[in-house]
């Protein structure tokens, strides 16, 4: 009673819009107003699945994620098992599985901005809420691993400039809490950056590859033997999770997931429409791979 009388004298603000609550605007969480609450919008697992109804007519065709890389891809489980698309069978990634909650888009895209550039702290907490959620699973979703073995979190770090830049560490406060929730271990000293490198955000397609390249140390103690979760905020082309778990992996870690909170996929979209011949092609391959 007393929380709603402060309220209405003093009403809150949400973290994403700075708006106030109220005169039409509804509160959405404890932290976020409706109208930019992210619950509201579909998995991206979901919403894959909403493209394959409105774009696609031949059932054979229907787009599933990858197994490992967690791409778009085309329904090849009876050739592959596990499923995996064609990059991950020519070029195997240092890591066993990738999974994003939300496509990079609308409320997600300003949810992680307000957090990763306004420097709204608070919603580390609503983010780790939702992150534990999705991982835990609910009536209507499955957990987004449906089985996992983690011994130990370990959030992608930012470049020195971007963590003065910022003040703080925005996925290095969202493991912490994730690891209080989970109840596994987490550390920033297991992975840090090794130099200053432009952000990945400014970059695109090779360069973001090359600018990760030995950007990562190490501490081979805290890793070796060990199954670890890398936990990062967007996975856009998959440059700088590729390079952490190269080095996670050659400090001896036994294996690594990772999860991020969402993912560009746009260009997966346009791939849905994909002609009926260049899906021949691109399955011969597969099989005679296989």
């Amino acid at each position: 009673m007393w929380n709603e009388f402060l309220d209405f004298i003093f009403p809150p603000t949400c973290l994403v819009c700075g708006k106030r609550w109220g005169l039409g605007l509804d509160r959405g969480s404890s932290v976020v107003c409706s109208r930019c609450d992210p619950l509201a919008m579909p998995y991206l697992d979901d919403l894959v699945t909403q493209w394959n109804s409105e774009l696609l007519t031949d059932p054979s065709a229907h787009q599933l994620f990858c197994d490992r890389c967690g791409e778009v891809t085309t329904s090849w489980g009876t050739i592959t098992q596990p499923r995996l698309c064609v990059p991950c069978v020519l070029w195997p990634p240092p890591f066993r599985r990738v999974r994003s909650l939300w496509r990079y888009a609308n409320q997600v895209a300003e949810l992680i901005k307000a957090y990763k550039y306004r420097t709204r702290r608070p919603l580390a907490k609503y983010i780790t809420a939702v992150v534990a959620t999705a991982l835990q699973g609910t009536e209507s979703h499955p957990p987004l691993f449906p089985e996992h073995d983690w011994e130990l979190i370990v959030p992608l770090p930012s470049s020195d400039e971007m963590l003065r830049q910022r003040g703080f560490n925005h996925m290095g406060q969202v493991a912490r809490a994730l690891s209080r929730k989970l109840g596994i271990p987490n550390t920033v000293a297991a992975l840090t950056s090794s130099r200053n490198r432009a952000p990945q955000v400014s970059l695109i397609g090779k360069a973001r590859y090359d600018n990760v390249t030995a950007a990562f140390q190490v501490n081979e103690s805290i890793v070796s033997g060990r199954v670890i979760l890398v936990l990062d905020d967007v996975m856009t082309t998959g440059a700088s999770v590729w390079g952490a778990a190269s080095a996670l992996n050659e400090a001896g870690a036994s294996a690594i997931d990772v999860l991020t909170v969402a993912r560009a996929v746009d260009f997966h979209h346009q791939r849905l429409s994909r002609s009926k011949e260049q899906r021949a092609i691109v399955q011969e391959l597969v099989e005679n791979l296989c």
